[in-house]
């Protein structure tokens, strides 16, 4: 589904319409911060208020003022390559699993090579990673994984045990000293996205069936070469991945490391055919892209959540019975005109894994009460003794009064491992009422219970409630786990909604297409459905249709139509 068509040359210049004062178009954008949606409508009223949509500026300020996106950049440190340890020969991107003697909390966070190194001197080790484990003992070479191309990753074995117990030859020499890389190389014919990727659409490894090239490829320029001599390779990623497929931008994920190197390579003819929209200066994505990424409130499992690789976890079609919720239908494949391929419906499956854990977040959260929501499958062979679900507190920033000109104040992060209605989230922004960064709301969910559900089809599963005060702006974690030792399957995900709440009245919307006189929103989006109240739900709380619910903005706007409109 698209925008209607753009209105008249009559009526965009109707008596009154016509540039508003300045004052009244920060104002009335001001009211947008957390609904791109209608002010996407907005653009579609008349030329002028395109401009105003169309404006750059006006998505850097309202992302500065609902994600702060100035902490999410300065977290991401440059790849320092690795230089020389005198006894020490590093082998790049490698690792050997197990034989370990100290682990990275041994380190209590300082994980320089040089201080590795002598902490493995102290304790008789022959191998250390740059992750912090320290081992006392190698696997062969042929059991080695390669795991990263980020420079200065990898493995230092103690020279004296590289013939000794490898039986193999020293690697190169490093240097002495090298200079940070802030980003990957550029490869001619190929377009840099920097720190995203395009999940799903990976093509399995001919020899071995891998979801990525890491085990025939040493280096980022020889993937590339494969890449490049493979003509159904649309793109690859510096995790080692190449894509036959690639989703609509809005759905790309942001790498949310703390390393500032990596990113996405789509291929120079692709990038047309595809209509994607070319990176800014450094190969970021567009604001107005990074608007709609950030502020999602409907995550797929197999496009948007955290999860184990394609052994333990794997992306499959939907093949569950007919649905008993309505927000199981959800989610269905769709094309954006603002880039991409139509996207298959896919879930996530569970077949095997004893450290079950899928993370997730939603950022730049405004004030109401909200719940989450897992839309699970649970099948004959299900035998989970329970599942937890935790809300954390990851972030919390004051949205003030002048919200576009404007400042944003971060949270001071307190350590809290307490649970309880004292420390949901929702006291304050400042002063006694401030919830500590890390303060979690959990529900337990007994595997009982869901056995119970086995083979009934797709069911919404309660992940937790919580609140934003008004003048707040949260970001939270969002986490299914269990990590006993017992050995888990029979589960599948589909996806993970954020609901607010019916009659949380701190974000009132605005009707700014009645107040500037526009189409009405019925006019401008139709077939949007209205999900039921969630039968599985014991609080029976209600939803509300607007712009903080499980909306997909994806599946009725389309971006290109109102950034193509010829001004």
């Amino acid at each position: 589904m698209v925008l209607s068509e753009p209105v008249s040359d009559e009526r965009a210049f109707a008596p009154g319409l016509a540039d508003p004062a300045p004052v009244v178009v920060e104002n009335l954008c001001a009211q947008f911060i957390f609904d791109g949606d209608s002010l996407l409508r907005l653009g579609q009223v008349n030329k002028f208020w395109h401009g105003v949509v169309s404006d750059v500026a006006l998505w850097e300020r309202l992302n500065a003022a609902r994600f702060d996106l100035t902490a999410i950049s300065s977290a991401q440190v440059p790849a320092q390559p690795a230089t020389a340890i005198p006894g020490w020969c590093f082998f790049a991107g490698l690792d050997s699993r197990g034989e370990n003697c100290a682990t990275p909390e041994d380190a209590n966070g300082n994980l320089r090579p040089i201080d590795l190194a002598a902490r493995a001197d102290q304790l008789g080790a022959i191998a250390f990673n740059t992750q912090g484990w320290i081992k006392d003992g190698l696997s062969g070479t042929s059991y080695w994984k390669r795991h990263s191309y980020v420079p200065g990753v990898g493995l230092y074995v103690r020279e004296s045990a590289v013939a000794r117990v490898l039986g193999a030859p020293l690697p190169a020499p490093l240097p002495e000293k090298a200079d940070p890389q802030v980003r990957p190389p550029d490869f001619p014919g190929w377009v840099f996205y920097h720190l995203v990727d395009s999940p799903g659409g990976d093509i399995r490894h001919p020899a071995n069936g891998d979801n990525d090239f890491t085990s025939t490829c040493s280096t980022l320029e020889e993937l590339a070469e494969v890449a490049a001599r493979l003509p159904s390779c649309l793109a690859f990623n510096t995790s080692g991945s190449l894509k036959h497929r690639l989703q609509p931008q809005v759905h790309w994920r942001q790498d949310s490391g703390t390393c500032s190197w990596g990113g996405l390579y789509v291929r120079e003819d692709a990038v047309g055919a595809n209509k994607l929209r070319r990176p800014t200066g450094g190969g970021s994505l567009e604001p107005c892209l990074r608007y709609f990424q950030l502020g999602k409130t409907r995550l797929q499992a197999a496009r948007d959540v955290d999860w184990l690789n394609d052994t333990y976890l794997m992306r499959v079609p939907d093949s569950a019975p007919a649905p008993v919720a309505a927000a199981a239908t959800a989610g269905a494949a769709v094309t954006d005109p603002a880039g991409g391929a139509p996207e298959p419906l896919e879930v996530v499956k569970l077949h095997e894994v004893r450290w079950l854990d899928l993370p997730s977040r939603f950022n730049g959260v405004g004030p109401g009460r909200y719940h989450c929501v897992w839309v699970l499958w649970s099948t004959g062979r299900y035998n989970v003794a329970e599942l937890n679900f935790s809300i954390v507190l990851r972030a919390a920033r004051r949205l003030c009064t002048g919200v576009l000109a404007a400042s944003v104040k971060v949270v001071p992060e307190v350590k809290s491992v307490s649970d309880g209605e004292a420390n949901v989230p929702g006291g304050g922004i400042s002063g006694e009422g401030t919830p500590a960064l890390g303060t979690v709301l959990g529900m337990v969910v007994k595997g009982k219970k869901l056995r119970g559900r086995a083979s009934l089809g797709w069911f919404e599963q309660p992940a937790g409630f919580f609140r934003v005060p008004p003048g707040a702006v949260y970001d939270v974690e969002v986490r299914l786990w269990n990590h006993d030792s017992t050995w888990k399957s029979g589960l599948y995900f589909k996806e993970l909604l954020l609901e607010r709440m019916e009659g949380a009245q701190e974000q009132e919307p605005l009707a700014a297409a009645a107040a500037v006189q526009g189409p009405s929103q019925d006019a401008l989006v139709a077939g949007v459905e209205e999900e039921d109240q969630d039968e599985g739900n014991e609080d029976e709380h209600g939803k509300e249709g607007s712009e903080e619910g499980s909306f997909d903005w994806s599946s009725s706007i389309s971006l290109s139509s109102i950034l193509s409109y010829p001004p």
